[in-house]
């Protein structure tokens, strides 16, 4: 969820004229909330400024802090637009993905929690089942001795 969170962030400066990636990344860096995140960032522009026309820094980013194919591609996406284009449609089309993943990740919290939320209705059905076995046991031993236990004496 961070990484999606931090593509969101990053596609409106993305959209800015007249800016460059490191300086994005750089203003990225007080924005951003989460510490790996935070550590991952610096790593990258640390690593951008070592090797200024190498893929290998934004390729360790997506690892790092995202850990999918998504984040990979992503961040792979974003060097090819660094290095080639301007084209501000690939900066629309990564947003799309961003948005994507990140509804992704939130559907997927939302079946975790209903998931949870259906094991405590059973849960509660199976002990009043047991209350209700216990009930009927009783109700048969009470039975017994009261209506077939005079039979047997007279």
């Amino acid at each position: 969820m961070a990484f999606a969170k931090f593509s969101r962030m990053l596609i409106p400066y993305l959209l800015l004229p007249n800016v460059t990636l490191y300086h994005v990344f750089n203003r990225m860096l007080f924005k951003v909330e989460d510490e790996h995140m935070k550590t991952c960032l610096e790593r990258l522009i640390i690593e951008m400024n070592e090797q200024p026309s190498a893929e290998a820094p934004f390729i360790n980013f997506g690892q790092d802090a995202g850990g999918t194919d998504q984040a990979n591609l992503f961040m792979t996406a974003l060097y090819d637009y660094q290095q080639n284009s301007s084209d501000p449609s690939i900066v629309e089309e990564l947003g799309k993905m961003a948005s994507d993943e990140l509804f992704y990740g939130v559907d997927e919290i939302i079946k975790f929690k209903l998931s949870r939320f259906h094991t405590f209705p059973m849960r509660l059905t199976m002990i009043n089942y047991h209350f209700r076995l216990y009930d009927f046991s009783i109700f048969v031993f009470n039975y017994k001795n009261i209506f077939v236990g005079r039979r047997c004496r007279a």
